[in-house]
């Protein structure tokens, strides 16, 4: 048969600062029989009902075990179980379970030897809440006896006097030796984290003892700062140094050229990439053939010397124009900006004896008919035809918008089953237009992209995309020069 001794001691997984320790009561009734009503029907456990004070997170109990087994093993079981509305245990209830096997502790037949054996619960004890520390044995490995003293002589030694309690589990009885006083009030001591809704003040005190930090918002101790400070493998012997080397500005515009340089040649390879105008806005370009064209509209409000290009927003203003300008439709920043073809051609004022101005970012400049032309028989002799085909003029859809679009039933039209549009990435969006007086039209269901190229006195070459049709439509009778419009850019 195998005597164990226990000694009930709580902890928390952590260590912080102020450990609590919580009053707990053993259970018992009008016999004096430590939770004599809680056996089942094996008489194989015991239950002590513990109710903390505060909240206990990642729950670990040590039990102070000894047996008089020859070879030293207990094989001891923990629970911790719900409790009745009545202050019982209720052991339909697991919330968690540990069992620590083949722990090997001292062998006593008496109190005067044991062994720390540690139940590690990923579990946590709300404050205020019961809960019950049922104590099992595995099958057949005999006896528990629990030993805990009322009055001990040693108050640090729970095996110096007092009474003891025994469950017999191999013999399927209880017996009590001396069952007075088994209502023991005893501490459990338990670390909790502290949790502050306001401000923590250490009034001018230091703080000792803080761990290394593990999380990113972690206090960190000075040996810590000065430890990591002086390892830095930098140009910077620490944080107050210069750099190791200085760079002249021709130096510094040197390598940013070779950089430059590096990432030209990569997006030479690729047939992609992205070029900045003069107010910085950057824009996606694609190869189409041995053409490179941006696939996004036009966003500049200057010329390339940085001479401004004027927002002309009143609609009278706008009808009047004879030098280049821009809008928003609709007059409306969420939406896309419009050019009359006199910003595209750079004509920024009356004189004829000055000359014009580049719209386009270094390196680029507004598309001719002819390129347009280009464009278009490459993408049909390539089988984007909304068909798959390689003749005709049903190019639409591969070039607009997934989005912006309005509805069409027409088969092969833009605003059909959009989803399927755009497989070049030329992107056309819907931003409508703005008419010679003014006025703004068909968002949602026109796309008109200027050309460089006149057509007649005050009518230029653009390319249009209409939601109910399946071609790249070319005009050149429609396109007033003072019309608002959107631009692309094709490469040099």
């Amino acid at each position: 048969m195998k005597r164990v001794f226990i000694l009930l001691t709580v902890f928390s997984s952590t260590t912080f600062i102020n450990a609590q320790c919580l009053e707990f009561t053993p259970v018992h009734n009008s016999s004096g029989m430590i939770a004599s009503n809680y056996d089942d029907n094996d008489k194989n456990e015991i239950v002590q009902v513990i109710t903390p004070l505060e909240n206990m997170n990642n729950v670990s109990v040590t039990l102070q075990l000894a047996t008089n087994r020859n070879n030293g093993i207990v094989d001891p079981i923990l629970d911790i179980i719900g409790v009745n509305s009545d202050g019982t245990p209720d052991t339909s209830t697991v919330y968690s379970t540990v069992s620590v096997d083949n722990s090997v502790v001292s062998h006593s037949n008496t109190g005067g030897g044991y062994g720390d054996v540690t139940f590690n619960f990923n579990f946590n004890l709300q404050a205020n809440v019961s809960y019950g520390l049922r104590l099992r044995t595995s099958q057949g490995s005999g006896g528990i006896y629990w030993r805990r003293s009322s009055y001990p002589d040693d108050p640090l030694n729970p095996y110096s006097g007092g009474d003891l309690f025994e469950i017999n589990f191999m013999m399927g009885s209880q017996e009590v030796m001396g069952n007075s006083n088994l209502d023991l009030q005893f501490k459990v001591c338990a670390t909790s984290d502290i949790l502050l809704n306001g401000t923590l003040s250490a009034e001018n005190n230091q703080i000792k003892n803080v761990a290394d930090p593990t999380d990113a918002q972690d206090a960190v101790t000075k040996s810590y700062v000065d430890s990591n400070i002086n390892s830095f493998s930098g140009s910077y012997n620490d944080l107050t140094d210069k750099p190791a080397a200085t760079y002249t500005q021709s130096e510094v515009d040197a390598l940013i050229s070779d950089l430059q340089d590096q990432i030209e040649a990569l997006q030479a390879t690729t047939g992609s990439g992205t070029v900045t105008d003069q107010d910085g806005n950057s824009y996606p370009y694609l190869t189409y053939g041995d053409q490179v064209w941006t696939v996004k509209n036009a966003e500049m409000v200057t010329y390339r010397d940085g001479t401004e290009i004027p927002q002309v927003t009143d609609a009278t203003a706008w009808s009047n124009l004879t030098t280049g300008a821009w809008c928003y439709y609709d007059n409306d920043p969420s939406k896309g900006k419009l050019y009359n073809w006199y910003a595209v051609a750079g004509i920024h004022d009356n004189d004829d004896n000055t000359p014009n101005k580049e719209f386009a970012p270094e390196g680029w400049h507004v598309p001719s008919d002819a390129e347009w032309t280009t464009l278009e028989e490459y993408l049909i002799s390539n089988g984007y035809n909304y068909d798959g085909s390689t003749t005709g003029n049903k190019i639409a859809k591969s070039m607009s918008s997934t989005t912006g679009w309005n509805s069409s039933t027409y088969t092969g039209a833009v605003g059909n089953n959009q989803s399927l549009n755009n497989s070049v990435g030329f992107n056309a969006f819907p931003g409508g237009f703005r008419d010679i007086l003014g006025s703004f039209h068909f968002e949602g269901t026109d796309s008109r992209l200027w050309s460089s190229s006149e057509s007649n006195t005050n009518v230029a070459w653009y390319r249009g995309l209409n939601v109910n049709s399946v071609n790249l439509a070319s005009n050149g009778t429609s396109g007033s020069i003072r019309n608002g419009q959107s631009v692309r850019f094709i490469k040099d």
